[in-house]
Parts: structure tokens; C-alpha cells; sequence
């Protein structure tokens, strides 16, 4: 009922509620599904991310672009525990990268 991307949160349940968890989108139609995933892990901390050079940057994405919209303003500095990447395109559309899965 509730979808992949809740059972993929799921398993960083076990997470401290202080791990960093890194969101990658694939394309920007990622965002409903990124901002979900994100949602639903709260109180960890999220930083979300255009594609993966944005990633290697550590080059936020900006969902609203609007002036006085909330934005984060201050780059994340280190990457996160966990790495959740998500393409619309695929099924599931949301899932956990080991490290070796990582871009280098």
C-alpha cells in the first residue's frame, strides 16, 4: 500500500535519528519522490541533489526558485552515511547504493 520508497526508508530505520542521508535524483522528476523518501525520515538530516555531479559538488538542489521561498543556503559539507538514489524511471524507483555503487 504504501510503496517502495517506504519500504527502502524503512530500512535506515535503524539508523541513528542523527545520520546524514545523501538524496541523488536522476532527472528533476525525482523530486516527488525524493522529498517523499526524505519526509518520511525524519528527523534525519537530508540533503538533496541534482545528479550525481551535483553530488561530487556537494551542490544542493534548489526545489523552489523563488526568492522568498525556503532554500537551504549553506552547501552540505560532508557526504552522508547512507545514499539514496532515485530514478522515476526505474522499479522501484528509490534505492540504497552500497558504497561500491557510488560514482567515484
Amino acid at each position: 500500500m504504501w510503496g517502495s520508497w517506504y519500504r527502502v526508508t524503512r530500512q535506515i530505520a535503524h539508523t541513528p535519528a542523527s545520520t546524514t542521508v545523501d538524496i541523488v535524483m536522476a532527472t528533476a522528476d525525482g523530486r516527488d519522490v525524493a522529498v517523499l523518501a526524505g519526509t518520511s525520515l525524519a528527523p534525519r538530516p537530508c540533503n538533496y541533489f541534482l545528479g550525481w555531479e551535483s553530488w561530487r559538488r556537494r551542490d544542493p538542489a534548489v526545489f523552489f526558485h523563488d526568492a522568498d521561498a525556503a532554500n537551504a543556503t549553506a552547501r552540505p559539507l560532508t557526504r552522508g552515511a547512507v545514499v539514496l538514489f532515485v530514478d522515476p524511471r526505474q522499479e522501484p524507483p528509490l534505492r540504497i547504493l552500497s558504497a561500491e555503487e557510488l560514482p567515484r
